[in-house]
């Protein structure tokens, strides 16, 4: 059996693509979100899952380990074979899915080629217990060979998705104290201000009378602080500080060399431009995939973007209270 190749890709097709391992070509069938981010003479490497039947041998070609595992997956459910499963990984990542299977987001889904609603439901359905552990799997992904910048791939990810679908980890969702590392994008721990000391020494009576633990305080020479631990691995501080922090002294030149912030930037940091605005007449920009994205139904998102402002407020907005008084 294979599992991994290794090579330069000679050709791609609609559905596959053909990868040269010294002067042997092997066609591998592979999801569109795949073969989207490759082209001739790139190098790659793909995780192969090798299909033998008796008058075939068909190799399937992913982009992680995480990946075929969703792809073998999806083939354990009645009415996907690999055509099916490839077309639902053509549209979604294995996070993407992950998540719409903990969300119970059937419609996310559906949008997958050869995916019916009731084939839509019935993934959800059966998959539902797997997919918070093989969303944690997730977390360490590689980008896609080829791949440059962000990806806008569909998703069906609202405010409370990853609560739904990944564990807390440390080190990656969490930091698990205020001085530990996480990944990039997360929050490292939240910090909220007091008046005075005397406010500080009441919260962390207040906080120890609840039975949590509070380290603290101790004084940074801009503030003081006391650190303790919140619900759901969050870490949490509370700070004050006698007179206001002046950057000039509390701006580590070396932090600053680290973090390759160049002299004009910590210019622009210390004292930003004023800006006015226009009055709300700037304009939607065309979509950049070098920026920032948030993590829509690839359709979906564009046609949010594409929407005039004053129609996009008059139909998203849901001013009825929850309560009616």
């Amino acid at each position: 059996m294979i599992g991994k190749l290794r090579g330069k890709v000679d050709a791609v097709g609609e559905s596959f693509l053909i990868i040269d391992v010294n002067g042997v070509g092997y066609e591998v069938q592979a999801s569109s979100r795949t073969l989207r981010n490759l082209k001739a003479g790139d190098e790659v490497s793909l995780t192969i899952d090798t299909h033998v039947r008796e008058d075939a041998i068909r190799l399937f070609g992913f982009a992680s380990e995480l990946e075929r595992n969703w792809f073998r997956t999806l083939q354990t459910i009645q009415g996907v074979g690999s055509k099916v499963a490839l077309g639902v990984l053509g549209i979604m990542s294995p996070q993407d899915l992950a998540n719409a299977i903990a969300l119970g987001n059937s419609a996310a889904v559906e949008e997958a080629p050869g995916v019916g609603k009731k084939l839509a439901q019935r993934i959800v359905a059966e998959l539902k217990d797997k997919a918070p552990a093989l969303s944690v799997a997730g977390l360490n992904m590689p980008q896609m060979p080829g791949g440059s910048g962000p990806q806008l791939t569909p998703t069906a990810v609202q405010n409370h998705a990853a609560a739904e679908a990944i564990s807390a980890l440390p080190g990656v969702s969490h930091a698990g104290n205020a001085g530990a590392a996480c990944a990039p994008g997360t929050m490292q721990h939240l910090a909220l201000n007091v008046d005075d000391d005397d406010e500080l020494l009441a919260m962390r009576d207040r906080i120890r009378s609840r039975g949590v633990n509070v380290i603290g305080p101790i004084d940074h020479g801009f503030c003081r602080s006391i650190y303790f631990a919140g619900p759901e691995m969050l870490s949490l501080e509370i700070s004050t500080s006698a007179a206001p922090i002046d950057p000039r002294a509390w701006i580590d030149p070396e932090v600053v060399k680290l973090a390759g912030i160049s002299d004009a930037e910590l210019t622009s940091f210390r004292s930003p431009t004023q800006y006015r605005g226009e009055g709300g007449a700037v304009p939607q920009p065309p979509i950049d995939p070098g920026k920032p994205h948030l993590l829509y139904p690839e359709k979906a998102y564009r046609k949010l973007i594409g929407t005039p402002d004053d129609e996009l407020t008059a139909t998203r907005s849901q001013t009825d209270p929850p309560v009616r008084l």
